[in-house]
């Protein structure tokens, strides 16, 4: 899955977990677990790093994620399947790297009226898009 610079929307599916209680990762109290459905394709935001497709169809591990805000209004978008790694963008395509707290690591969300969100990177300023639409 590439970046595009347009907008696209990820609907959040689902609040399940918060984390706090965790003693062996680096979440916070107010982390949480999310699965991301994109709103046209119906695909889960996917991080599995054998499928270089980044939706697929929904319903496995590694469509959770751990969402860690950050007090500039960024998120941290990190596997729970494989804590040591992180959505980010490479300046070519969406990418799992190991999680460094860089700015390619770090989302900027956009809440709509619908209920929907877009992820847009604070590096690259692209947001991310489902190209199986």
């Amino acid at each position: 899955m590439r970046l595009r610079k347009r907008t696209a929307f990820m609907t959040m599916a689902a609040t399940t977990l918060a984390l706090g209680a965790l003693s062996t990762s680096p979440a916070s109290a107010t982390d949480v677990v999310n699965t991301f459905r994109n709103q046209a394709t119906q695909g889960c935001l996917d991080s599995s790093t054998v499928n270089l497709n980044r939706t697929n169809g929904c319903g496995t591990p590694e469509q959770n994620w751990n969402v860690h805000s950050y007090n500039d209004g960024t998120i941290e978008i990190r596997a729970i399947t494989n804590w040591d790694y992180c959505l980010g963008h490479d300046g070519i395509a969406l990418r799992m790297q190991l999680c460094d707290n860089s700015k390619r690591e770090s989302w900027i969300i956009k809440h709509w009226l619908d209920h929907t969100i877009r992820f847009q990177n604070r590096e690259t300023n692209t947001c991310i898009d489902d190209n199986q639409v």
